[in-house]
């Protein structure tokens, strides 16, 4: 089975590229960013108000696509692999070492933030756009995700196919990852680092550990909110692959 693996990291860069190594059971890529990735913005942002009324929750905030968040990066890197690259975690290797350190002052700096990493099987993003998400599957998924994506901002858990709560950081020890939190994620971070997935297979396919606590229970969706981004992705690759096999 293949699965579409995908990043969204945020970048300030100083001076040097941000340097970024995946690997798993297998190793599997490293890249550089060589240029700002800057928060996308016109869509609509979550307020408390927001939250609280989950009728403008639903019709507005969630609607299939609109990401209600902030911090949503401008661009996302996507990869193909196979289920065999993929052991118990996937680990990614940060170096955003760049700085203008002197005689103990520092005035620039490159900062990047993990916005989101997240594990989908190839086959099931192909299906969901193929019947633009209208299968009784994803109905279900969908309605149960709507007050599940509220909750999970605060108290719930089961959150597929992301779920920042397990992910380990391993960073400087003068860093402290408490005061860095942001929207229940560690923010902007500078030096070297890695972060660190634990990986979990049920009913054969392989996702990001979406459990926090007891591993059984509904499992709810925050794929919905990033729609937009995974139906570009899936027209400029998977579309035209399929469209290359049909007429081959």
């Amino acid at each position: 089975m293949k699965y579409v693996l995908t990043l969204g990291i945020l970048f300030k860069k100083y001076k040097k590229p941000l340097k970024v190594t995946v690997e798993s059971k297998q190793y599997i890529d490293s890249f550089e960013i060589d240029d700002d990735i800057e928060e996308a913005t016109g869509h609509a942002i979550a307020s408390s108000h927001d939250i609280q009324n989950k009728r403008l929750w639903k019709q507005a905030l969630f609607n299939r696509g609109v990401y209600p968040w902030a911090c949503v990066p401008k661009k996302f890197f996507f990869f193909e692999i196979d289920a065999n690259a993929l052991g118990k975690r996937l680990i990614l290797n940060i170096d955003c070492e760049d700085n203008n350190h002197t005689n103990s002052f520092m005035t620039e700096t490159s900062l990047c933030k993990v916005r989101m990493v997240s594990l989908i099987p190839k086959d099931l993003l192909r299906h969901y756009f193929a019947c633009e998400g209208e299968h009784r599957f994803y109905k279900r998924v969908y309605a149960r995700s709507l007050d599940g994506v509220i909750k999970a901002r605060y108290d719930d858990h089961n959150i597929w196919p992301y779920q920042r709560r397990n992910w380990c950081w391993n960073v400087d020890n003068d860093v402290d990852l408490e005061n860095q939190k942001d929207d229940l994620a560690v923010g902007y971070l500078g030096g070297k680092f890695d972060v660190s997935i634990p990986v979990i297979s049920k009913f054969g396919v392989k996702m990001f550990d979406p459990y926090l606590g007891k591993r059984h229970g509904l499992i709810k969706s925050n794929f919905f909110a990033y729609k937009d981004i995974f139906e570009k992705y899936y027209k400029l690759n998977m579309l035209n692959e399929d469209q290359r096999s049909n007429n081959a």
